[in-house]
C-alpha cells in the first residue's frame, strides 16, 4: 500500500509540474509573439497632404502582452496596402506609428501648428472658375496667373500709354497649400465626417521669411499684386506631385 500511495503522491507532483511548465511556456509564448504595425520610415518625412507610398512605410514588431489597446489604433502590418495612396491629415516624422484615427479625423483648424518658425500663413482670393476645389489638396503647389503690377516701367519703344495698365501676364509660385477655406485635410476625409463645404475659393499657402526678415521674392510680389488689385481674386495653376520632393526656389 505505501508503494501505492507513493506513486499516487509522485504522479500528483508530476501533473503539478507539468501544469507549471505548460503556464510558463504559454508565458513565454506570449512574450515571444509579436504582432506588427505600420510606421514611418526613419529615412521618410511626410507633410501635410503627402501621398502614403510603401517606401515611406517600416514594419515595427511589438509583443503581444505589450500591446495594450494598441491593436485597436494602429494600422496593422498586415493592412498596410489598404492606406497607400491615401493623403496624410497631419505632418509625420520617421519612427511614428500610423494610427487609424488619423487616417478618419480631419485635423485640428489651426494654421499656426502647421508652420515652422520662419513661415507665415497667407491667404489667397482665387478665382473658382480657374479649378476645380474638390481636384485640390492641401500639401500640393500652385501658383497664381497675375496681372503685371500697376506702375511698372514701360520698355522702351513700348506703345502702351501712360496711365493704361499692360495687359501682360505673369506667374507667381510656387507656393505650398495649407488649406482650402476650413478645410486642411483630404476631400474624402471631409465628405466620410459630413463636413460642410466653405469658403473653398480662398486658398492658404505657406510663406517663409529669410534671414534678414524679408518675405522671400515671389511672396513679396504676390502681396504687392494682392495690395494694389484690392485683393482681386487671381487665376491658379497647378504644379506636378513630383516636384513636393524638390526644394522650393
Amino acid at each position: 500500500m505505501r508503494g501505492i500511495g507513493g506513486i499516487i503522491v509522485a504522479t500528483g507532483f508530476g501533473l503539478i509540474g507539468a501544469m507549471l511548465n505548460f503556464f510558463y511556456l504559454s508565458q513565454q509564448a506570449a512574450r515571444m509573439e509579436k504582432v506588427s504595425f505600420v510606421a514611418i520610415d526613419v529615412s521618410a518625412q511626410l507633410n501635410l497632404g503627402d501621398r502614403f507610398k510603401e517606401s515611406h512605410f517600416t514594419q515595427v514588431d511589438i509583443p503581444r502582452n505589450n500591446l495594450g489597446n494598441l491593436e485597436t489604433v494602429a494600422v496593422l502590418w498586415k493592412d498596410r496596402a489598404s492606406i497607400i495612396d491615401m493623403r496624410a491629415t497631419r505632418a509625420y516624422r520617421g519612427g511614428e506609428l500610423v494610427l487609424q484615427q488619423d487616417l478618419r479625423t480631419p485635423p485640428e483648424k489651426v494654421l499656426s501648428q502647421r508652420l515652422g518658425p520662419n513661415e507665415l500663413a497667407r491667404t489667397v482670393p482665387v478665382d473658382s472658375r480657374s479649378f476645380v476645389p474638390e481636384l485640390l489638396e492641401p500639401g500640393d503647389l500652385v501658383s497664381f496667373i497675375v496681372s503685371q503690377l500697376p506702375g511698372t516701367a514701360q520698355r522702351p519703344g513700348s506703345s502702351t500709354q501712360p496711365g493704361v495698365t499692360s495687359t501682360s501676364t505673369q506667374v507667381i509660385g510656387p507656393f505650398q497649400v495649407l488649406s482650402l477655406g476650413a478645410r486642411m485635410g483630404d476631400a474624402d476625409v471631409r465628405r466620410a465626417n459630413n463636413l460642410p463645404r466653405g469658403q473653398e475659393h480662398l486658398i492658404s499657402v505657406r510663406v517663409r521669411r529669410q534671414e534678414d526678415g524679408r518675405l522671400e521674392q515671389q511672396a513679396e510680389l504676390l502681396f504687392q499684386h494682392l495690395s494694389s488689385s484690392n485683393n482681386a481674386s487671381l487665376q491658379v495653376v497647378v504644379h506636378p506631385a513630383s516636384l513636393k520632393n524638390q526644394p522650393l526656389p
